[in-house]
């Protein structure tokens, strides 16, 4: 078992990656395509999406768009702000490193603490952030579509 200092990763710091590496579950939207996805579906007679908007970082600078399925709940209210999701739990990472060493560990070898070693870099394990923060669509929560930018 190592010790590693605690991260001070948010769920933001996670969506600026994707968006930095321009994965495409990160997108833009303008008004009107908003508008376009969230309106009735002409067949169902109802939406077949359903969104709420959430805000980056704390200075409410940058809106995003959740976008889910209208098959069940969404973990996030309007107005949330993504960076006050920390991501402080080992098992949020994985192929963990330490400088100048040329080990790699798993979480189920880390432990955070206020002691632990600074020198660390690990992988965002997105399938368990995701998981975890309801955008896998498992159990009750609606399938995710995406993290749509407003323009």
């Amino acid at each position: 078992m190592i010790d590693l200092a605690y991260p001070s990763f948010t769920l933001a710091d996670a969506v600026d990656y994707l968006r930095e590496h321009q994965y495409s579950i990160v997108k833009t939207i303008t008004n009107d395509q908003l508008a376009s996805v969230l309106a009735d579906d002409l067949e169902h007679k109802r939406p077949v999406y359903q969104s709420v908007m959430v805000y980056l970082r704390s200075d409410k600078a940058t809106k995003i768009h959740l976008i889910h399925s209208n098959l069940g709940y969404i973990f996030f209210k309007n107005n949330d702000v993504l960076e006050h999701y920390s991501l402080k739990k080992p098992e949020f990472y994985f192929n963990y490193s330490l400088a100048k060493e040329n080990r790699t560990f798993q979480h189920d070898n880390v432990r955070f603490s206020d002691q632990g070693r600074l020198d660390w870099h690990a992988t965002f394990d997105y399938v368990t952030i995701f998981d975890h923060h309801g955008l896998a669509g498992n159990d009750d929560y609606a399938p995710f579509v995406g993290f749509f930018i407003q323009e």
